[in-house]
């Protein structure tokens, strides 16, 4: 597992934003995501790489995820919208 930080350039501080981090790198990774688990702990993230050549809105399926999930979409590694998915049963 992986150790998520957030930099802040402007005080040089790091901090911890998530210490269990999985990468959804196969195809079965990306379709299954967080699907028939029934919580996430604070300190859980799950990341997901999509091909940057193709400029379309990627959104995220919510079935089968029992819980509401904050999602943090970036383009070049800066942050460019945080959204709250809700769940469909």
């Amino acid at each position: 597992m992986t150790t998520l930080y957030h930099f802040d350039s402007e005080n040089q501080d790091k901090s911890s934003i998530a210490s269990s981090v999985e990468f959804a790198d196969s195809i079965w990774s990306r379709a299954r995501g967080r699907m028939f688990t029934t919580s996430i702990d604070r300190d859980e993230a799950l990341i997901f790489e999509f091909n940057r050549q193709i400029p379309r809105k990627t959104s995220i399926w919510m079935g089968f995820v029992p819980y509401r999930l904050g999602v943090v979409w970036l383009d070049n590694d800066v942050v460019t919208e945080i959204t709250g998915e809700s769940p469909r049963l």
